[in-house]
């Protein structure tokens, strides 16, 4: 395989990758959005436990990691040249 081969093989495998992120995020960001009315109702208005701790923990972890992954991957540039 030559250079020119092997990078342009390199950037469809970056692009491939952005795009299962983003189609990731989305669907992390459309789960949050239709359970939100529910997390208000049954999370935020119940008194503090470990479990709504744990929950709370979990479920904001998970949305900044998405972000934070999708920002890495979105906010570099690729070039042509090496």
């Amino acid at each position: 395989m030559s250079l020119n081969e092997l990078v342009a093989t390199g950037l469809r495998d970056v692009r491939s990758t952005r795009c299962a992120a983003l189609a990731s995020g989305v669907i992390v960001l459309f789960d949050h959005l239709i359970t939100l009315d529910d997390e208000v109702e049954l999370i935020w208005r119940s008194h503090w436990s470990i479990g709504k701790m744990l929950f709370i923990i979990n479920r904001y972890y998970t949305l900044s990691s998405v972000i934070f992954n999708c920002y890495g991957l979105f906010m570099t540039s690729l070039s042509d040249s090496l």
